[in-house]
């Protein structure tokens, strides 16, 4: 499905939903759509949600430009989308992407270009588990002066290992790359490369609760003036992480479908030659369809009659020997 140019005066420019069970949207392409307050694309509220293989291309708001998701009872899965190319003059625009939810599935996302006042990348929240792998966030950049984040994942109690993220190119004025709340967390391959951070600032900030552990294990922060990791907040470990050091970092692949081909077919009146050929057929087909029926009916009495014949024959009394 493909969704251009869609506006809503409050939430929501192309979709709204507010559903008591399971929203899906997949394969679907959203350009240049917008709404006044929040979700460019979508505003969601639900039980469970799944998008996947999604393209947010030019979609603005002031909250969400692609997505906002306030609210998900249960499941929240994400997987294989591209958001791309998003920009915004209001001094109060803020994330990408906002979506909180009860757990968080994230695979194969990418994030790309994209200039907000505030924070531009996503914010994902959950209440119990969040599992992220395969991130890709390209030049995004914060044009105000508040203090924020490029992006962030917030408020979880029960997490998996988040890994094999790229974050390369990016730019704060004031504040950090990626900010995090959640404790006991296992960051794995995170590839922090080429980010414009102010020197008094970190790439990283971290804020943890009763100096809980945050392990950051594989990871590489490299070609930035600004310190790498804020432990004020906490207590963070690191596990064969490299540092300033080096300059330049080979990223792993990212295995996405970014935007893909979406169909673009807009379907027209035949004209009416078309027309009469088609009905010519079928009413052919109809004749030929009763034939055939009439045919089969014609052979099945006759051979019904031959049979009741020689019946009759073989019962006739003037045959018998006595």
């Amino acid at each position: 499905m493909t969704y251009t140019n869609c506006h809503a005066d409050v939430d929501g420019g192309a979709i709204f939903v507010i559903f008591n069970s399971f929203v899906y949207c997949n394969f679907s392409s959203f350009t240049n759509c917008t709404s006044q307050n929040k979700g460019g694309a979508m505003y969601i509220i639900a039980n469970n949600t799944n998008i996947t293989q999604g393209c947010f291309t030019q979609c603005s708001s002031q909250y969400g430009s692609a997505l906002y998701i306030p609210l998900i009872q249960n499941n929240l899965s994400f997987e294989g989308c591209s958001i791309d190319r998003i920009s915004s003059t209001n001094e109060k625009s803020e994330w990408s992407i906002y979506a909180s939810s009860h757990d968080l599935y994230l695979a194969d996302n990418n994030f790309s270009s994209i200039s907000l006042a505030k924070s531009p990348g996503p914010f994902f929240t959950s209440g119990h588990m969040l599992n992220n792998t395969r991130l890709t966030i390209y030049n995004l950049n914060q044009t105000g002066q508040e203090k924020s984040y490029v992006f962030s994942f917030s408020g979880v109690s029960m997490n998996k290992e988040v890994n094999e993220s790229n974050i390369y190119g990016c730019s704060v004025r004031s504040g950090h790359i990626f900010f995090t709340t959640i404790e006991q967390m296992i960051f794995s391959h995170f590839y922090f490369t080429n980010n414009n951070v102010p020197e008094d600032c970190y790439v990283v900030g971290a804020e943890l609760q009763n100096g809980a552990l945050t392990n950051f294990v594989s990871c590489v922060f490299s070609a930035t003036k600004a310190k790498s990791i804020d432990s004020s907040k906490g207590t963070i470990q690191t596990d064969e992480t490299v540092f300033e050091s080096v300059e330049v970092t080979e990223l792993p692949h990212v295995t996405s479908q970014g935007c893909w081909g979406h169909s673009h077919y807009k379907w027209t009146k035949p004209n009416t030659a078309v027309i009469v050929l088609v009905i010519i057929a079928v009413a052919l087909s109809l004749v030929a369809a009763f034939v055939y029926v009439l045919l089969n009916k014609w052979k099945i009495d006759k051979k019904l009659a031959e049979e009741n014949a020689s019946i009759i024959e073989n019962d006739d009394p003037g045959t018998s020997l006595i």
